[in-house]
């Protein structure tokens, strides 16, 4: 499931504050580490940097690397030569976007990431999550045309942060593996990175071509730790579970009913 969505910068030292208090609750809140195991020992980053060498550079930041409260209210605050990461363009002067991209897991891998007590395991599918949004992400910057509305740029430059539960749910609230994807940056072909094409990336399609792509590659990662998946499941046969969960897990009211406008696997929130 991949909801997208365009986040107009604020100019206002106000605007400016509360960009402050959403991403320290981003960077802590809901990760993993509020639900962290007795052994923490192997535990990687909820957060981390995430793109191609070049659009990163551009950003002063580095592939993989944690990525910080501060760090990320600059980020929501704007990326341009005044308030955001460094050398990063403004595609459009007048409203300056980030885009607000959401992938999140089928409830089936929720909920063995929340009973599993194997830590590796956790962190296998920890990783899987960030890999799949970073292999989302990397498409659609080389096939749409989030550069300007015309052409696709050659690399990308985004912040990740994974969560485990939605933040308006009931109690107790159900497992949500979900990762928010912050693209700051498309790189042009030659080497400038600009902020992300609002228009292009509100295109309806790119949800749902981007939502394909990232449940593949985390179907892919999935394999690999020794699961079964079982395709085309939910809305138009579009997603797939992790076999073996119990049925009654895999209801789209588990998930619709967390409020979480976006992280849910329902045919009305994007693809």
């Amino acid at each position: 499931m991949l909801t997208v969505q365009t986040i107009t910068l604020p100019a206002t030292p106000d605007g400016h504050e509360t960009c402050a208090i959403q991403a320290n609750a981003l960077a802590e809140d809901l990760s993993p580490r509020a639900f962290a195991r007795t052994d923490t020992s192997r535990q990687r980053a909820n957060s981390m940097w995430l793109g191609s060498e070049r659009a990163l550079s551009f950003a002063g930041v580095k592939l993989g690397a944690e990525v910080t409260g501060n760090e990320l209210a600059l980020l929501l605050r704007g990326c341009d030569p005044i308030y955001g990461p460094a050398n990063i363009k403004p595609a459009d002067r007048r409203r300056a976007t980030t885009g607000h991209l959401i992938f999140s897991a089928p409830n089936s891998v929720s909920w063995i990431w929340a009973q599993t007590t194997d830590a590796s395991l956790r962190e296998g599918i920890k990783q899987a999550m960030m890999n799949a949004a970073h292999r989302t992400l990397g498409h659609l910057a080389r096939t749409r045309p989030l550069l300007d509305g015309e052409q696709p740029g050659t690399g990308y430059a985004a912040a990740a942060v994974l969560h485990v539960i939605a933040r308006d749910s009931p109690q107790p609230p159900p497992p949500l593996l979900h990762v928010h994807c912050y693209l700051i940056g498309i790189t042009d072909q030659l080497g400038d990175t600009w902020t992300p094409n609002a228009e292009a990336l509100s295109e309806e399609t790119v949800g749902r071509e981007g939502g394909a792509v990232g449940r593949a590659k985390l179907a892919e990662q999935l394999a690999e730790l020794g699961f079964q998946i079982r395709g085309r499941t939910g809305p138009g046969g579009r997603y797939f579970e992790v076999e073996g969960v119990p049925t009654e897990i895999l209801r789209p009211e588990m998930s619709v009913r967390a409020q979480c406008d976006g992280p849910v696997q329902d045919a009305h929130y994007g693809g």
